[in-house]
């Protein structure tokens, strides 16, 4: 050693093992975070297809429950579309008109409502059952069947798609 503390040649320094510790330390800790890193960005990536899953298998079921819904309407439409505008219950009871008006509604609270078809389907049967008239009746009940019809086959599909 030398007079003032430092040292000779060939000497190793306390500090100086430290610091190579040091840095082997903090070189191996990168590398094992980069590792946590890149796990937990695939472990993301794996959680978010899961919800994306489960977000789209419950919509599926909304639009099978509200499909149910549409083809028990459209039952009872088939059996009323006959009878004079005077005589039909769409006219003159409420059930009907007020279980299509709470089926729209119900449509128009759900996310396959953001589809073109669905909400010109839907406009168009709002429109019908607004403007009921006698002398198109029959025409305004065929028309209110096929919107209604067109919904439930594009819900059929959008299910059988995914």
């Amino acid at each position: 050693m030398h007079a003032f503390g430092g040292r000779g040649e060939g000497e190793i320094n306390v500090i100086d093992v430290l610091s190579v510790i040091g840095t082997a330390v903090s070189v191996i800790a990168a590398i094992f975070s980069f590792i946590q890193a890149t796990k937990s960005k695939k472990e993301k990536s794996e959680s978010q297809k899961i919800k994306e899953y489960i977000i789209e298998k419950y919509a599926n079921y909304n639009d099978s429950q509200l499909r149910i819904e549409i083809v028990h309407v459209l039952k009872d439409l088939s059996k009323i579309r006959k009878k004079p505008f005077e005589q039909n219950p769409l006219t003159t009871g409420r059930k009907i008109f007020d279980d299509i008006s709470q089926l729209l509604i119900k449509i128009q609270s759900q996310k396959i409502y953001e589809t073109e078809v669905i909400t010109n389907s839907v406009n168009a049967c709002n429109l019908i059952i607004t403007n009921l008239d006698k002398t198109t009746f029959s025409e305004q009940m065929s028309d209110l069947i096929g919107h209604l019809s067109d919904i439930a086959r594009h819900i059929d599909n959008s299910i059988r798609s995914v």
